[in-house]
């Protein structure tokens, strides 16, 4: 049976929604600077703010790919429980269900809204070749989605080394030079986010004594991470002047370690409030289609803009409630597109698995 890590799904979709959030209050309202003077306060401040937390979400999605992904791997590799064709058949199914629904839902688009079809950039993503070969104006935020396939195949290609001897070793030795490779012309640092949160995975998690208080203060600290990261940012909200002397690349450094000792003590604090608890099971099946919100919400900004939806210029009551629509829409139609693909991820691989005669135990 797969163990259970509590609270993962709720971080997990929060970290979809913070995403959403961003992308739709950055193209359905105005910058903060052109705003009415009257509405640059205090709260508008903070909206912003919240609202403007892209990169973040994903940098921890990073640290929670590394720490399922490659922690559970590498935990296989050294239980000598490894299982390659399984674990790539798992990866693949995952990966690309949702994306190839969300890939048909931007041409279904493209032909509503009569804007060109970008089928170089979709076949570039379905080979994750975005960021490498095409680009990713059609959907920008698999830009991610690059480093989480090749650190599925440099993991994948661990797993078989470590079972290979002699001429078995050439070929997963090349593909892990390629993955190295594509992950230096990317950005290296990335690749390091990602193995911080398999290493985290690695780290002792029995009787950690005030693990609700060590929670606490590390869920606080990965928030003032989240505003160091944003005070180093290009386009930057703030400034935090005692803390100028640190970059971007440290603070994305400090913001993964953090995320990765925070999700090492979150996997292990079991809910024991009957709200608690009714929490965490509700989490479970709003993360069941975070991928696939992930997917599907950026191209949904066309649509929206066809149906009518504008730039606000202020923030008021029917801006808001406008807002407020487009991502319920989003939320809606990603949990269909959902219904059809990524919910069917476990069918389509237990299938495949008994074409091939293949052990379904990941």
């Amino acid at each position: 049976m797969k163990k259970h890590y509590y609270w993962i799904d709720l971080l997990r979709f929060t970290c979809a929604l913070l995403v959403v959030l961003a992308h739709y209050r950055g193209h359905f309202f105005v910058e903060y600077g052109l705003l009415p003077d009257n509405q640059k306060n205090i709260y508008t401040q903070i909206l912003y703010f919240l609202t403007r937390l892209g990169e973040e979400p994903v940098l921890v999605f990073f640290v929670m790919s590394g720490f399922l992904v490659g922690g559970t791997s590498i935990k296989k590799i050294l239980n000598n429980n490894v299982n390659t064709q399984s674990y790539f058949i798992d990866r693949s199914v995952r990966i690309l269900l949702p994306l190839l629904a969300s890939s048909v839902m931007v041409i279904i688009i493209n032909l509503i809204t009569k804007i060109q079809i970008p089928f170089k950039e979709i076949i570039g993503s379905i080979f994750s070749l975005q960021g490498i070969i095409t680009n990713v104006s059609h959907n920008q935020p698999l830009w991610s989605l690059t480093y989480e396939v090749w650190f599925y195949i440099l993991i994948g290609c661990i797993m078989v080394i470590s079972k290979s001897k002699g001429r078995g070793l050439l070929f997963p030795l090349f593909i892990l030079a390629i993955c190295i490779f594509i992950f230096m012309k990317l950005k290296p640092l990335y690749l390091l986010i990602l193995l911080i949160g398999t290493i985290a995975f690695l780290l002792p998690r029995e009787n950690i004594r005030f693990i609700r208080i060590k929670i606490l203060a590390l869920a606080i600290l990965l928030g003032f991470s989240f505003i160091l990261l944003q005070s180093t940012s290009e386009s930057k909200s703030l400034t935090i002047t005692f803390f100028s002397f640190i970059d971007r690349e440290i603070a994305t450094i400090l913001l993964a370690l953090i995320a990765s000792l925070l999700i090492n003590y979150l996997v292990v604090a079991r809910p024991k409030t009957k709200i608690g608890i009714k929490i965490e099971k509700f989490s479970s099946r709003l993360s069941a289609f975070s991928y696939t919100l992930y997917l599907t919400h950026y191209p949904l900004i066309s649509l929206l803009d066809n149906w009518g939806f504008t730039k606000n210029t202020k923030i008021e009551l029917l801006s808001i409630s406008y807002y407020l629509l487009a991502v319920l829409i989003s939320l809606i139609i990603a949990y269909l597109i959902y219904l059809i693909s990524e919910k069917q991820t476990n069918l389509v691989k237990n299938l495949i698995k008994e074409r091939f005669g293949i052990s379904k135990n990941i």
